[in-house]
């Protein structure tokens, strides 16, 4: 995850935890040990960046032309 990021510059990450192969409880004991020990480290590692969130506009109803507010 952090060559993902030194690379790609993500600060977001979809993960999918499959369980294939894996009882429940080890299943489980595997969330449990990411969630316990690398997600600190990212969460640590690459913050979140500050957003300037604003109003959403609604999408124009033709292709190509910006919104209007």
């Amino acid at each position: 995850m952090h060559r993902y990021h030194e690379q790609f510059g993500h600060t977001v990450l979809h993960l999918h935890a499959d369980a294939s192969g894996l009882t429940d409880t080890e299943h489980r004991r595997s969330l449990e040990l990411f969630q316990a020990e690398a997600a600190p480290v990212l969460r640590r590692d690459i913050p979140d960046p500050p957003f300037d969130w604003g109003p959403v506009l609604p999408a124009s109803p033709v292709a190509g032309l910006p919104a209007r507010a």
